[in-house]
């Protein structure tokens, strides 16, 4: 996929030059696009690393994980193991909803950036709150952009999205309309419009819409496209232009990837 990177540097267009932040998301695409292809070996000691600064910190600043390490018999202040990682708990829905602000960091990095509060709509149970800095957000945006370069998406392409919206937008019949893919992609590639239309829509509208807008890329929830799927079958509907769907928030099962 040959792609266009957008330039901020005034009479360059290519190679394009981009502001700091946005060479910054692509330098991460770089080490990423590196590092998978390294030994196992050496990505495993990376990680661990990495997990033992971050627990360190969790230690020192988050209540309930310091309690959870002491429990597990983690020293912070010793470089971490592989037997010792797997002494940690996984953290469940439950212990997240429990443990409140025991768990929020009582002193954030000041490097990390804003801290942000984030809830989720509890579609599968109850919901639950937590907070993230403008690094989580740098992250989650960069790993936005790897998922659309690894798969070579033609971001020139219409993207539709059928999705809870809290600001109340995409509502039928024509949804909403957008220049561009969204932050991730937006400040370093040249990409096409997308739409959204608000998942409360009736199936039978959704598909219609579907035909209307005639999508490159859709991504909405698996319960939802399976009630696409079972609709567009019955009445044998086709999207000619369609190249790939993606799911998120539920859990994907067999019989809807099938």
């Amino acid at each position: 996929m040959l792609y266009t990177f957008k330039s901020s540097t005034e009479g360059v267009a290519w190679p394009a030059i981009g502001d700091a932040r946005h060479s910054a998301m692509l330098a991460m695409q770089f080490q990423l696009d590196k590092s998978q292809w390294w030994p196992p070996e050496d990505l495993r000691a990376r990680q661990l690393q990495q997990i033992g600064i971050l627990i360190r910190h969790a230690a020192k600043t988050v209540p309930f994980y310091a309690r959870r390490f002491a429990e597990a018999g983690i020293d912070p202040d010793k470089a971490l193991d592989e037997e010792a990682w797997r002494r940690i708990p996984l953290l469940a829905r439950q212990d997240l909803q429990n443990a409140g602000d025991s768990l929020f960091s009582q002193s954030v990095p000041r490097a990390h950036g804003k801290v942000h509060t984030l809830s989720t709509s509890g579609s599968t149970g109850m919901p639950v709150t937590v907070r993230g800095t403008q690094l989580t957000q740098f992250f989650w945006l960069s790993f936005t952009l790897r998922d659309q370069l690894w798969h070579g998406f033609d971001v020139t392409k219409k993207l539709a999205a059928i999705r809870h919206n809290r600001s109340g937008g995409g509502q039928y019949p024509d949804g909403s309309l957008y220049n561009g893919w969204g932050p991730a992609t937006d400040p370093v590639l040249a990409a096409g419009p997308s739409v959204l239309l608000a998942i409360s829509t009736p199936v039978e509208q959704q598909v219609e819409w579907l035909q209307r807008q005639n999508p490159g890329y859709l991504i909405t929830y698996p319960s939802n496209l399976m009630a696409l799927l079972s609709l567009c079958r019955e009445r044998k509907i086709t999207f000619p232009n369609l190249r790939c769907v993606e799911t998120l928030s539920e859990v994907l099962h067999p019989d809807v990837r099938e």
